[in-house]
């Protein structure tokens, strides 16, 4: 039997930077006489090792990672794990809090004490025993179509140096194409993938039952980085979230699409079901699908059993201002499960949907923001100031909001401005009159809506918007990287207070900035 080790490294020299964090992890277990029991295994080699004593540290991708981590869990280990993004896609580690810009990488990975658990969904076909793991995503329907039409295609030399031009767009091109047959299949009455989920029993979701574009099965909000189709979804939950794009519904595919990689596809609720479980999950297909677990495919088939266990693995993090451990929720979603009281939820001002003009002016008032605080067309405003300003309110009381009061240590000050903005104009202007029922019923979908909405980035520390924890990645906090996250935090915010002002009637529209040309200013996106 092999020899057990303290620490155990593997990694993939194949990956895209796996040779030179080989030569980087040698370095500095060499600088410190630290290589003392540490092994060194390729992913491949891996069937015939033996488990170490103390950690396992992973250098690669998101496929090395999920390997080393299926190996551990087959051997029914419960060791940490070290993460060193070496691959091409890095998204389980950046999701930690782990980019590979970060200079700690490996003390964190081989010397790391704090730690943050890590969910597991398992997915099984009735025709094997084997149990696979998903640490991230999984998906059936087009997502997995277009994963084959990928890996078809790059066999051919010419789709190869396309798809090495194209980059990422090369599956937003092949999803194009893949909605087109969709679209045509349909027209022509020919069968489409239809689904039977059965969810656990008490669970308040109804099973469901019907035609499907796609069917997402998430660890964590994104696919690759370039859609979010499960928004809500934590590694550290204890929840599986489930996404369901529904097919044969006339509605507009490409619609759909656009909104899936900002996640603000939840509120299309007549083609889109979402719900959180605890699992297991049982899914019935009309004809036999592959199964895409995070980007690899293994098995294809009818049935698929989908379970969850919480908290199973603990991987080591970084440490952020005041001692907290650094996570990040990696794009719009919420960070917890946020209550509300019956009222505000069922209001029906806040189920309807936005008109045209609403949306205009929602709109507007993002990109007032975004400009007020980028500075390249106006002098720069800090954050609470550049909310002040997109509605027309004195600015003063707001400049203590800069970088987090003034310390960094205090909250986001486009968050807190917003919330002060709401005040300002819902409030009772009577110091001694009581809160308003308009002011109540603001505050509550304010807190819901950012913490959907706000993209918290790498630092953002499980949902934490202290100023030094969602700036804490950057090396220079005056650098432009910095400067268009807290932009970008700065609109997104505006919108949300300029939504919830014409969802309750107090909006009547934003100011033009002084001096700014109406066509001189761009369409920031915002």
């Amino acid at each position: 039997m092999p020899a057990m080790s303290r620490i155990l490294v593997v990694h993939n020299p194949r990956s895209n930077k796996g040779g030179k964090y080989y030569t980087i992890m040698d370095r500095w277990l060499q600088a410190g006489s630290r290589g003392d029991g540490v092994e060194f295994v390729e992913v491949t080699d891996l069937e015939d090792t033996a488990l170490p004593e103390e950690r396992l540290v992973v250098a690669g991708g998101d496929g090395t990672t999920n390997s080393a981590l299926e190996w551990l869990y087959t051997r029914g280990s419960e060791c940490p794990v070290g993460l060193i993004p070496a691959g091409t896609a890095n998204c389980l580690a950046t999701g930690f809090g782990l980019p590979e810009e970060n200079p700690h990488l490996c003390e964190i990975a081989f010397s790391g004490t704090r730690s943050r658990s890590l969910d597991i969904l398992t997915y099984r076909v009735p025709a094997e025993e084997r149990v696979r793991l998903i640490l991230q995503s999984s998906s059936l329907g087009l997502p997995s179509n277009v994963g084959i039409d990928y890996e078809r295609l790059r066999q051919r030399r010419l789709y190869r140096m396309l798809f090495r031009l194209l980059g990422v767009f090369s599956y937003q091109l092949l999803a194009l194409l893949e909605i087109r047959a969709q679209r045509k299949r349909e027209g022509r009455g020919e069968p489409v993938l239809s689904a039977r989920v059965a969810f656990p029993p008490g669970e308040e979701e109804h099973d469901f039952e019907g035609d499907v574009l796609a069917m997402f099965i998430h660890n964590e909000p994104t696919i690759g980085g370039d859609l979010v189709p499960c928004p809500r979804a934590l590694v550290d939950d204890g929840l599986m979230d489930i996404c369901i794009g529904r097919a044969s519904t006339g509605h507009s595919y490409l619609k759909l699409l656009r909104k899936l990689a900002k996640g603000r596809h939840l509120e299309e609720e007549d083609v889109v079901l979402y719900h959180q479980s605890k699992g297991p999950l049982q899914v019935s297909l009309s004809f036999s699908q592959p199964f895409n677990s995070d980007g690899d495919i293994w098995v294809e088939s009818t049935e698929y059993e989908i379970a969850l266990e919480p908290g199973r693995f603990e991987i080591f993090v970084g440490q952020g201002p005041g001692g907290r451990s650094l996570i990040w929720q990696s794009v719009c979603g919420p960070s917890k499960h946020l209550g509300m009281s019956e009222g505000a939820a069922e209001d029906s001002r806040f189920k309807r949907k936005l008109d045209a003009s609403e949306k205009a002016l929602v709109a507007e008032a993002g990109r007032k923001a975004h400009i007020l605080y980028e500075g390249r067309l106006v002098s720069h405003r800090s954050c609470g100031i550049a909310l002040a300003e997109t509605f027309s309110l004195p600015s003063a009381p707001y400049q203590a909001l800069r970088k987090g009061g003034i310390t960094g240590e205090g909250e986001c000050g486009a968050i807190k401005a917003g919330e002060l903005v709401l005040g300002e104009l819902l409030g009772d202007p009577d110091p001694a009159g009581p809160v308003t029922e308009e002011l109540r019923l603001a505050a509550e979908h304010y807190r819901r809506l950012w913490d959907e909405r706000v993209d918290r980035g790498p630092g953002g520390s499980c949902g934490s918007i202290v100023c030094n924890e969602l700036t804490a990645v950057f090396d220079d906090f005056m650098g432009e990287p910095r400067q268009k996250f807290c932009t970008s935090i700065a609109a997104t915010v505006a919108e949300i207070v300029a939504e919830i002002l014409v969802r309750l009637d107090a909006f009547e529209g934003i100011t033009p900035i002084a001096g700014l040309d109406e066509d001189s200013r761009p369409d920031t996106g915002a």
